[in-house]
């Protein structure tokens, strides 16, 4: 039988109505001492009535009771304000029995009869009440912080002793308990008792209500959870159905052979394949052992074997490869098995669940893929061209062969871990990306650059096709270096048009100077008649002047032809040991008074220059005419720098520069920061009568002139110019030992000037870098060229260990040599800068591209000039 459980707030209504009835009790007495009503002081005449200010206290607790039994949260405060104002009246009358203070409460609003009950006075608060109420206010005001559990407990405790008093001294009265009639201290009212019985009982209620409140939610939770736990049970039931006929769907429809045997290797559960693959229906199989359906062989002997593995080690058994022999067909497949241990639920035998695959045909396909593979892996591995195979997707190598990776000098594992941008320039990958989204069938993907592991940068012929290497989508390339030919052809193709320009320059010298020769013979004759005929003339005559006139032209006319002599390499010389130092002294003030001063002029010397074989007064010829195109070319003021130094012409010099001879030089160069040259003027300048002049400003003879005397004194001459940079001319003539310091060229390796440090080498001329390379790398350095600055960073970025030393052209497209060095110091603040250039050294420093202090290294220089200028930098403190 179920009761139905009362209702929460029948709960709430009967604490409220408790503190309502304890209101009205002490609204009673009050009102019984206003008209002295007996009844409602104290009940009886013989009892203690309730005192006034007690009845106060009760109204105020009675009302907080009343308020708190309800659901009134915002008056909260109210309870605490009123509970505080009964304590302090409480206190009031406990300081009257416990000092010799008396507040006389009682008398502020009442009028007291003079009797007395035993010794006490009637009308005052007994102190038993007093204490008695302090606990009830203190309840109270702990039930105003239902939340906070230790205090809802404190209060609830609280309150059952407050109702055990109510009712232990309700108790005395009703039994006759003496009342101390004779005793000092006054006894508690039996309406005060009442009253503190029914707030104790108001207070248990409410401190109860909590309790009965959690343990029915309690309760509720618990019967959700058994009715959640309930449909989940039936929810997992009918899954786990679902699943056993899934399962078993699968089983049956799989096309992988799936079985169960007993301990005793009889067949508990098969399904369609294994029924094709024994040949017998299911009821055939069934209790039936291996041995019973094939009969005992070694076939089934190995099966036999692997099932007692498998029940003995507990573990699971992977065969992968064993034959099965259909007894219908006589077929034999191969499978690939795998054995487990399987216990099954409420048998305590343990089973053997199988599965097996047909691999007959992937056997016989992997065979087939084997043998190819094996015949088109020779044809890879033993081509002598390098061969790689890279996905088109990533672009990373998949595979090489061998003539790669000696080739490139990358191992085949480092191959593997690249892409093949990591063998291409940085300017040739945006091209590269471009082409292969285009490519498509056999592809012939033109001339490329690569790079090998040592730095090297090579030029190749790339064929390319696509295919499908190991289900990715790769390509097959083929690379043929071509970069012997490449070269060969670019130095006769070099060659070929110095030599055009050579034979071209030579005819005209042949038919300048025989013209010049036939007109020295006419002007002789005219100059020395001339000469005669104004000797025999006064001063005063008339025909003077004019013969003066023309006998300037005369002189203009011989000049001339001096200067096509000179350009035909046909006048008469006298050649003496000189020292061009001596000889450019000697010049600088006239120079100085020819060029003007807005030009700043300055000589570099070598103090210990050797000496050539070769006409003092062609020299200065030389210097004269080369002094005068370089100022004609900076007509607002500039900079010009005559420069004389020891160097050295090798074979790699020689080999681009036609009718250079290797061996020691002295160099006579001449620099200034004019307006430049470009390609085609170069191609044009040493032609007579060719000039960038306006008309009449130039006879188009000067460097033409300049041209033959240095051929005709066995030198060379080259120059190097850019467009708003300036120019610098480069005279190169033999050294001799007579009466000068010998220039001794070193051709074992001096090991005073080996090294091991690294060397990043930037320079924009395939040949020069090249050619320091092989330099930097006899003498021992680790060297990292690069083409242009943005690969040089990339360089420095990318290279794990130290780099001592950067070496760098001055003027490179794009980037200078001096804005590569600013950023590789950036990352590398330890690294030393090393500059070279075609301009003279001090004729770069002079007009402002480099600091006075820079590392600097003329071009062209002899090895060991290189490799004395590197070990001077690296070992500067």
């Amino acid at each position: 039988m179920r009761f139905s459980a009362w209702p929460l707030d029948r709960y709430r209504r009967i604490s409220q109505a408790c503190g309502v009835l304890v209101m009205l009790i002490g609204a009673g007495a009050l009102i019984g001492w206003l008209i002295n009503a007996t009844t409602l002081k104290g009940i009886r005449s013989a009892y203690v009535p309730m005192a006034p200010n007690t009845a106060l206290v009760f109204l105020l607790f009675g009302a907080c009771l009343a308020i708190i039994g309800g659901r009134w949260p915002r008056l909260v405060y109210l309870v605490r304000a009123a509970v505080a104002l009964g304590v302090v009246l409480v206190i009031a009358h406990l300081s009257w029995y416990l000092t010799s203070l008396g507040f006389r409460i009682d008398h502020w609003l009442f009028r007291f009869p003079a009797e007395q009950l035993g010794l006490a006075r009637s009308g005052k608060m007994a102190f038993l009440t007093a204490i008695t109420l302090l606990l009830l206010g203190t309840s109270l005001v702990l039930f105003t912080w239902p939340k906070t559990r230790w205090a809802h407990s404190a209060g609830h405790g609280l309150s059952v002793v407050v109702t055990f008093i109510g009712l232990a001294f309700s108790l005395g009265y009703l039994y006759g308990a003496p009342l101390m009639y004779g005793g000092r201290s006054i006894p508690m009212a039996l309406n005060t008792a009442i009253c503190f019985f029914i707030c104790g009982a108001g207070l248990l209620i409410k401190g109860s209500l909590r309790n009965v409140e959690e343990r029915r939610i309690a309760r509720e939770g618990l019967q959700l959870a058994h009715d959640e736990l309930e449909a989940r049970v039936q929810a997992r039931t009918a899954e786990l159905d679902a699943q056993r006929e899934f399962l078993k769907a699968v089983v049956e429809t799989s096309p992988n052979p799936i079985f169960v045997k007993d301990s005793d290797g009889r067949f508990t559960l098969v399904n369609k394949a294994v029924e094709l693959a024994y040949g017998r229906s299911t009821q055939a199989i069934l209790g039936k052992t291996e041995a019973d359906l094939n009969g005992y062989h070694k076939e089934i002997q190995t099966f036999v074997q692997d099932d007692q593995e498998v029940l003995n080690t507990l573990k699971p058994k992977f065969i992968p490869e064993e034959e099965l022999t259909n007894p219908r067909t006589g077929e034999t497949r191969l499978f690939q098995t795998i054995k487990v241990p399987l216990a099954l639920p409420g048998n305590n035998g343990l089973h053997i669940l199988g599965v097996a695959t047909d691999i007959t045909e992937r056997k016989r396909t992997e065979q087939a893929l084997r043998d190819a593979e094996e015949r088109y892996r020779l044809l890879f591995e033993s081509n002598p061209q390098a061969m790689w195979v890279y996905d088109r997707d990533t672009l990373e190598f998949l595979a090489v062969n061998g003539a790669a990776v000696i080739h490139y000098g990358y191992s085949r594992e480092e191959f593997l871990s690249m892409t093949i941008k990591d063998i291409r320039s940085e300017a040739d990958i945006a091209v590269l990306l471009d082409n292969l989204s285009a490519e498509s069938g056999l592809n012939l993907a033109g001339t490329w650059k690569h790079r090998k592991k040592d730095g090297t940068v090579v030029d190749v012929e790339i064929i390319s096709h696509p295919l499908d290497f190991a289900g990715r989508n790769a390509k097959l390339v083929l690379a043929n270096d071509i970069t012997e030919r490449k070269r060969a052809e670019d130095a006769l193709r070099e060659t070929a048009e110095q030599l055009r320009q050579s034979q071209k320059l030579e005819g005209i010298g042949q038919l300048a100077g025989g013209i010049a020769h036939d007109f020295n013979n006419l002007l002789t004759v005219i100059n020395g008649f001339c000469s005669l005929a104004m000797r025999g003339l006064q001063a005063e005559d008339p025909l003077l002047g004019n013969l003066k006139e023309i006998k300037k032209a005369g002189d203009r006319a011989t000049s001339l032809t001096r200067q096509l002599l000179a350009f035909s390499r046909r006048q008469v010389l006298q050649p003496k040991i000189l020292n061009l130092d001596s000889v450019v002294s000697d010049m600088e003030k006239m120079l100085r008074r020819l060029i003007g001063e807005h030009i700043d002029l300055r000589a570099v010397l070598e103090p210990a220059l050797g000496s050539v074989k070769a006409d003092p007064g062609q020299v200065e010829q030389i210097i004269l005419n080369l002094v005068v195109n370089a100022r004609d070319s900076m007509p607002h003021g500039g900079k010009l720098t005559i420069e004389t130094d020891n160097v050295y012409l090798d074979e790699e010099y020689v080999k681009h520069h036609v009718g250079a001879q290797a061996g020691p030089h002295v160099m006579l160069a001449v620099s200034d920061t004019g307006r430049g040259m470009d390609q085609r003027t170069q191609a044009r300048i040493f032609e007579p009568f060719f000039t960038t002049k306006e008309l009449g400003k130039g006879t188009g003879l000067g460097l033409s002139t300049v041209y033959g005397i240095v051929m005709q004194s066995g030198g060379n001459i080259w120059v190097y110019s850019e467009l708003g940079r300036g120019t610098t001319f480069k005279i190169y003539l033999p050294r001799v030992d007579e009466g000068a310091q010998v220039y001794k060229r070193t051709s074992d390796l001096d090991h005073t000037l080996r090294g091991t440090e690294t060397i990043l080498l930037v320079e924009d001329e395939e040949m020069l870098r090249k050619l320091a390379h092989q330099t930097l790398s006899m003498y021992g350095y680790q060297v990292l060229d690069a083409a242009n600055g943005d690969e040089a960073l990339s360089l420095s970025r990318q290279h794990q260990g130290s780099i001592q030393l950067l070496l760098t052209d001055v003027i490179m497209p794009a980037m200078s040599g001096g804005e590569v060095a600013g950023r590789v110091l950036e990352s590398r603040p330890e690294t030393r800068v090393l500059f070279m250039s075609g301009y003279t050294d001090d004729a770069i420093v002079h007009q402002g591209v480099l600091d006075q202090s820079a590392n600097f290294i003329q071009k062209p220089f002899a090895p060991d000039s290189l490799a004395r200028k590197v070990r001077e930098v690296l070992d500067r403190n």
